[in-house]
């Protein structure tokens, strides 16, 4: 949890009277530490993101985790590379067979990608099998 640094003690001019002493009267708040998105690299632009995620399945990194969200929200899935997507909106079955696969130790890979009308397909291996995922919209985040 980060640290606050305390107002310094301001002098009472009537004595020790708080009338009329109020938040306002106090110094804002300072945080010693920032908070550790701050430390990650920028989403990449929309242009780009086709030619990161081809780049990712033609060197075929591998899955390494996937934080899968509510129904209809979003998935993150983490590559080997230090890279991750966010996926919207999250797809249960492929986020329930990808789990499956990650928590057995099998191996996921990104196998494709193509724009599709607005959205993106993304292709995955999961072990000996394939998951297909159309997203609405996908954020790529290249490694640090």
């Amino acid at each position: 949890m980060a640290a606050l640094t305390p107002p310094p003690a301001a002098p009472e001019a009537d004595g020790g009277a708080e009338a009329g002493a109020g938040a306002a009267d106090l110094p804002p708040l300072r945080f010693t530490t920032h908070h550790p998105s701050q430390a990650l690299p920028p989403m990449l632009p929309a242009h780009l993101t086709g030619a990161h995620l081809l780049g990712v399945a033609a060197r075929g990194t591998a899955v390494t985790g996937l934080r899968s969200g509510t129904a209809g929200g979003l998935d993150v899935f983490d590559f080997a590379d230090g890279s991750s997507i966010v996926v919207m909106p999250s797809d249960r079955e492929v986020a329930e067979l990808v789990g499956a696969a990650l928590a057995e130790g099998q191996e996921v890979r990104l196998l494709g990608t193509s724009e599709v009308g607005g959205g993106r397909s993304l292709t995955f291996q999961v072990h000996e099998s394939t998951a297909f995922f159309l997203a609405d919209r996908v954020y790529a985040r290249p490694a640090a």
